[in-house]
Order: structure tokens, then sequence, then C-alpha cells
């Protein structure tokens, strides 16, 4: 398989977890559980509602969509938030192996549905893709994912690292934006 194709099942693997971000975040018209802030905001006792081990799922028709797995979540109704520790969320497709998202806290401004996932962000596919970042941001209006800290691009055959990424899944596109370094090689090399 070639770099560049390897390169669009990645993106596409991204692509399907933002959109499923964005689906998170639409369906919650009201402060519920849903995604997380930092972890010293989560633990204030000045949460309007808290719960503790949270367990969602969603299905289409007869099949699973996503499920979401959190440690804690807490409602902040005064800045319209919500916080989730401690979470991991699994996403079905029809098509692929499941895309699983992990980070430490997740925060979910309830009036603009974006999304910031922060603390050892980590999204894998079974297929071997995997991106790691220390932040990611969901900008819904902008169809857009976003950071500026540091990533990694890790799949069967090809390493990139750099400093911030952008990425509009509806147009397909993914950038490093500075310091890009990438090691490709051929498959079943390491």
């Amino acid at each position: 398989m070639s770099t560049r194709a390897v390169l669009k099942i990645v993106l596409a693997a991204i692509s399907l977890a933002i959109m499923v971000f964005a689906f998170l975040s639409m369906r919650s018209s009201a402060p519920a559980p849903s995604p997380a802030r930092p972890a010293a905001k989560a633990n204030l006792p000045n949460a309007d509602a808290e719960l503790g081990i949270i367990h969602m799922v969603e299905n289409k028709g007869d099949r699973k969509s996503w499920e979401l797995e959190a440690e804690k979540a807490s409602v902040f109704q005064e800045d319209k938030t919500t916080h989730l520790r401690n979470v991991k969320v699994t996403f079905y497709s029809l098509n692929r192996p499941p895309l699983v998202v992990t980070a430490k806290e997740w925060e979910v401004d309830m009036t603009t549905h974006e999304i910031v996932a922060r603390g050892d962000v980590q999204m894998s596919s079974e297929e071997g893709y995997t991106l790691t970042t220390q932040t990611l941001r969901w900008v819904p209006d902008a169809q857009l994912v976003t950071t500026d800290d540091p990533v990694r691009i890790v799949g069967k055959t090809f390493d990139v690292t750099g400093v911030g990424l952008r990425s509009e899944p509806e147009r397909h596109t993914l950038r490093v934006l500075k310091t890009v370094r990438a090691i490709l090689r051929e498959e079943g090399k390491r």
C-alpha cells in the first residue's frame, strides 16, 4: 500500500472520529453528562451536577454507533460547560474497525458545541494508526480540528511528528503545521 493511501486512511479515521465528536456534542441541547475540563475544575465543589462512572452507548438501527466511558462528569451551568475525566470513546463504523479516542479530560461548551480533549489525547485504530497530542479541539461551526501542541501520527509505514495540526474533515485535509519530521518505511519493517 502506498504512503499516500495510508495517509488517506489515517485522515479518514480522524475524520470519522471528528464527525462523531460533532454528533455527540450536537445531541446535547441541555447540560447533561457529556465530555471534560481540566482536572482542577472538575474537582471543585461548585459543579451544578456530578456523575461518577459514566457508560453511554448510542445505537443506529441494530448496530452500535459509539460508546463512551468516563470516570466522572461535572456540569457547570454558569459557564455552560460539561467536563469529563478519564474518557474513552469508541466509534464504530460499518466499513472499518473501531476507532478509540482517549484523554484525561474533555470539555464541551454547551452553547457552541465545541469540544476540547486534554491530557494524553490518543486516537487509535485496530488498523495500526495512532495520533497522539496533549490537546485536540473540535470547532463544529468551522468543521475544524486543531491543536497547537506537538503531534505524532504513526502508521505501519510512516511516523510523522510536528507541532500544530489543522484538519478539515469535510475537505479530507490534514496538515501538521511546523517542525515536521516524517519517516517512511516499507511495510513490515519497523
